[in-house]
């Protein structure tokens, strides 16, 4: 028997090899919708974890890039608070202007 995939959340079983099961194992019929029933459900949850895992991920990476920037701004800050502003101001500017 073949499966087909159409990117559905279910596997499409061909019309025509369920009639030739039918032909030769009627009682059979009913086990492969029953498995493919099973098999979907197993795709939805591993589906629905995989979805979970990515905003996660995706969450987490959004605080760390927080994380740097209020690093960066609270160095900044203190950095100017220590008297440290002609360092800072002079970074952007060209050697000879220093």
């Amino acid at each position: 028997m073949v499966v087909q995939d159409n990117h559905s959340d279910a596997p499409l079983i061909p019309i025509s090899g369920i009639e030739r099961l039918h032909a030769i194992r009627p009682d059979k019929v009913d086990w492969i919708f029953e498995q493919t029933q099973i098999e979907a459900d197993n795709r939805r949850h591993e589906q629905s974890r995989i979805n979970i895992f990515v905003f996660i991920e995706r969450i987490g990476g959004i605080l760390a890039a927080m994380c740097i920037g209020i690093c960066g701004i609270v160095g900044g800050i203190y950095a100017a608070l220590q008297g440290m502003t002609g360092w800072v101001v002079s970074l952007p500017l060209p050697l000879s202007e220093r």
